[in-house]
């Protein structure tokens, strides 16, 4: 009885994420999004530091300090949980797209460019220029 498994050959894809990331532009878009809200709350923080330092009265300043110090705390959560919010749905459509890609490409495994020494089908331009789209 002759042996008719055949031994399936796994194709691997590689992907450059740092280069991916760096070029995709929902992530540029956020990243100057991310420096103009913190401009803006650093020229708050400087106002707010004036108005505390004009205050000749020990007890108002204090009382400032501790307004403008919840204020600050309430107004830097907030922008983290915007910004890590905005990067979950970005990883998503990454993953998405690196998952289409995939199958499109008939590849079973795709890693990071640093993680294998060798082999592999880049994959990295194709995924650049589909979330470019």
């Amino acid at each position: 009885m002759a042996n008719d498994n055949k031994t399936k050959v796994l194709q691997m894809g590689i992907i450059n994420v740092q280069a991916l990331v760096s070029q995709v532009p929902s992530v540029i878009a956020l990243r100057d999004e991310e420096m103009s809200k913190r401009n803006a709350l650093q020229q708050w923080v400087n106002g707010v530091n004036q108005e505390i330092a004009n205050e000749v009265d020990a007890a108002k300043k204090n009382e400032l300090t501790q307004k403008y110090q919840a204020e600050l705390n309430a107004r830097q959560q907030a922008m983290q949980a915007e910004y890590v919010k905005k990067v979950q749905a970005i990883d998503a459509d990454i993953l998405k797209l690196i998952s289409e890609l995939a199958k499109k490409e008939k590849v079973e495994y795709i890693f990071n460019t640093g993680s294998l020494l060798f082999g592999g089908k880049d994959l990295t331009q194709q995924a650049i220029d589909a979330l470019k789209k």
